[in-house]
């Protein structure tokens, strides 16, 4: 492993490094390749993309390239990426996102000798035909993918037909200040109201909106719960409009996503994601590392993750009422809340970024 430490030389490759799961992931790799040695850049491809992250990578400036392409037939920008890569001359290239992935994958037509490994973390339901198109016939110059779980790479291997290339599972990584125990949820008892917190962009995939329903039904039963929300997105003016229109804007907080999630999650009594579609989201993970109670879709995802009654509560039935019942479990019984928490951290215990790393390095190598 050392060998492969001092030699190798990857660029990690994105759309650009706003608020995001993958954006994200690639950080914290990044970070991590860097202290075993390893020769790492990142790339970003897309024009006026966002750096929320930016901060956070340890990574000297001169590493850190940004390609600015302006679209699919943005030709210029292209072959300075070609050209940016060539000089690089990458052993290997992880690329994230379908933008980006297209066109990382492009310049191996144009004389780019990286080996390149495509990440996919999002389910392929949603995919369009002509993305799902460009991906099959891209994938006869993709090295192997990487899918951050089992769901995802089933879907992968079916929808893509990717019968003769590798697809390995490396779940995500969890940051190690996650694990502190000053970070640690201990208290599970409240007083009259449920504090539920998601950590996400508030967007129609994300479908917080179901949640609102759900504390309308419980308020109804005099079952007192909130809502905070800590993400932005293009469905907040909608998100605050149904909340207004149900009674409960004031069971209801939206504020800004935050890098120091670790220090306000154990504040809450329950975390919830009630997304549409997901791969294995890292919130969820992050929740369950503090020792908050989760609860989560009965889907593909979670089901890798945990099981009713042990380490998680999936929500059987994606209703308004489905969700008001999980809720109303968790909210009559701080046994369970307990339970859930403390099963949930010792089963991520081992999620941590630089074995994270390991694994893709095991994984190039």
């Amino acid at each position: 492993m050392e060998s492969v430490k001092k030699n190798i030389k990857i660029v990690l490759a994105i759309n650009d490094l706003g608020f995001g799961g993958g954006q994200r992931t690639l950080v914290m790799e990044a970070n991590e390749f860097l202290k075993m040695g390893v020769d790492v850049f990142v790339v970003t491809t897309l024009a006026g993309g966002k750096e929320d992250f930016l901060d956070l990578l340890k990574l000297e400036k001169n590493r850190i390239f940004r390609a600015n392409i302006r679209s699919y037939f943005d030709f210029i920008r292209f072959f300075k990426l070609v050209r940016l890569l060539k000089d690089i001359n990458a052993d290997f290239v992880i690329s994230n996102l379908f933008f980006t992935n297209l066109f990382i994958r492009a310049s191996k037509f144009f004389g780019v000798k990286s080996k390149i490994f495509v990440r996919e973390g999002n389910t392929m339901s949603f995919r369009g035909a002509f993305s799902i198109l460009v991906d099959r016939l891209m994938s006869f110059v993709t090295t192997g993918y990487i899918a951050n779980s089992f769901f995802v790479k089933d879907q992968l291997m079916k929808t893509l037909k990717l019968y003769f290339k590798d697809v390995a599972v490396v779940y995500n990584g969890i940051y190690n200040t996650f694990f502190l125990p000053e970070n640690r949820k201990t208290n599970y008892h409240f007083s009259g109201c449920l504090n539920i917190v998601s950590v996400a962009s508030v967007t129609r995939k994300k479908n917080q909106v179901i949640v609102l329903d759900a504390i309308k039904i419980l308020k109804e039963k005099e079952v007192n719960v909130t809502l905070t929300i800590f993400g932005v997105g293009s469905e907040v003016n909608n998100l605050l409009s149904r909340a207004k229109l149900l009674g409960v804007e004031e069971n209801l907080f939206i504020k800004p996503p935050r890098s120091d999630t670790e220090s306000f999650l154990k504040n809450f009594d329950v975390f919830i994601l009630t997304s549409l579609w997901e791969g294995m989201p890292n919130s969820m993970l992050e929740a369950m590392a503090v020792g908050l109670p989760v609860v989560a879709p009965d889907c593909g995802w979670s089901r890798e993750i945990f099981k009713e009654g042990i380490n998680g509560l999936p929500i059987k039935e994606m209703t308004s009422d489905g969700v008001a019942s999980a809720l109303e479990i968790l909210f009559n019984d701080d046994g369970l809340r307990k339970e859930l928490g403390d099963n949930g951290r010792n089963f991520v215990a081992d999620w941590k970024w630089d074995a994270h790393a390991r694994k893709i390095l095991n994984l190039l190598k």
